[in-house]
């Protein structure tokens, strides 16, 4: 959690890390 794409107020299919 916490991966560039909760920076990016998306969802963690991005970067589940």
């Amino acid at each position: 959690m916490g991966g560039p794409g909760q920076r990016l107020s998306l969802p963690s299919a991005d970067m589940p890390s």
